[in-house]
């Protein structure tokens, strides 16, 4: 069986979950024996048994063996989806990253974007969602979707992290990481760090990320840097690997998000050995659970996010127990290999060609 998934996102350069998710997900089947050919929008990159295929803009890439299904992550490359779907007439698989009908429910340009996710819910053979509850909502509005869809969380390989380090608290680092926007809750988190940071004369903060940065966000990430220049640093999007750096060393991820369709950084951490601050929102209820290596704060007020950092900070035995429980709780539940297996029987279902499908490229010229 050969699979072409369809991504906009890709490590190292990755400005989303889906990029990491991506690429752990396709190196897993890659390991079970299958083929798997990427084709994405994102620079090139190496993903180790995997053929990665830069998208050019005016010809599909000649050398790309004809799938016998076709798995679209990113929303951009939807009508090449579609488009290869009806050319070769093999089924359509899609993950659903988010459900953009509550993600962008704020966004007045949003439209056009929760109009082609709602066409690639009525197209795709099957569609894939991170969580239960993100699966019941879809179906909720598109109740065909009850018999065509599952859920498939995302996953991670197996854990080396060996817990709590007593270098985490000699100079504790508290860590924001994804986009500034409201509804990941920039705003809460420089909230709650300000606070922190007058508490506690030794604490460092970072807030790693941006990406459509809205200018209150900008600004007031920029005062907090102003008055704490030592102490603050807003790097910016990190590779992995530097990501990764950054994780290992702090004390807790902050993660006031208002809306989240699963939380890859949350997972990311606690494999790490790091412990999660986050909300008690449907995306992360699956996640922060009891026994997880995170911990659920069930209000959106800066006060109530401040006492329960403040809480965390001064529990040192709460923390090792939450460190040491992370790894464990992320092989048990979301180790990669598992999920690549549940993802491989899926798509098995719908396949009705064994053979060589070739695809030659004058045919699929104009696709991209």
């Amino acid at each position: 069986m050969r699979i072409l998934v369809l991504t906009a996102d890709l490590p190292p350069d990755n400005w989303s979950g889906i990029g990491i998710a991506v690429a752990h997900q396709t190196r897993a089947i890659a390991a079970l024996g299958y083929d798997v050919d990427i084709l994405t929008t994102a620079p090139r990159t190496e993903i180790p048994g995997v053929r990665v295929h830069p998208l050019p803009r005016d010809r599909f890439p000649a050398d790309l063996p004809g799938p016998d299904c076709i798995h679209l992550h990113s929303l951009a490359l939807s009508e090449l989806a579609l488009q290869l779907r009806s050319r070769l007439a093999a089924p359509l698989f899609y993950t659903a990253h988010s459900l953009l009908e509550r993600e962008l429910q704020e966004i007045a340009d949003a439209g056009p974007w929760q109009e082609l996710q709602q066409r690639i819910f009525k197209a795709a053979d099957h569609t894939f969602f991170l969580t239960s509850i993100e699966r019941e909502q879809a179906i909720a509005d598109f109740p065909r979707l009850a018999q065509r869809s599952s859920v498939l969380p995302n996953g991670l390989p197996p854990s080396t992290a060996a817990g709590c380090s007593e270098a985490r608290m000699r100079s504790p680092l508290i860590l924001y990481a994804g986009r500034f926007a409201r509804s990941k809750g920039t705003d809460i988190a420089a909230a709650t760090m300000s606070a922190l940071l007058d508490s506690f004369p030794t604490l460092h903060c970072a807030l790693i990320g941006g990406h459509n940065v809205d200018s209150i966000f900008e600004s007031s990430i920029a005062d907090l840097i102003a008055r704490y220049p030592d102490r603050v640093t807003a790097p910016g999007w990190l590779h992995t690997a530097e990501l990764e750096c950054f994780l290992r060393r702090a004390a807790f991820l902050l993660m006031p998000s208002r809306y989240e369709p699963f939380g890859m950084i949350a997972l990311e951490t606690m494999r790490l050995g790091t412990p999660v601050l986050g909300a008690d929102i449907d995306g992360l209820r699956e996640l922060l659970t009891p026994g997880s290596g995170g911990v659920a704060v069930a209000s959106h007020h800066v006060d109530e996010w401040v006492e329960a950092a403040k809480a965390l900070l001064l529990d040192d035995l709460r923390r090792r127990l939450l460190s040491a429980a992370g790894p464990l709780f992320v092989d048990r539940n979301y180790n990669i290999a598992d999920q690549a297996k549940r993802l491989v029987a899926q798509l098995r279902l719908h396949l009705t060609h064994s053979g060589p499908r070739p695809m030659r490229s004058p045919e699929c010229a104009h696709v991209a």
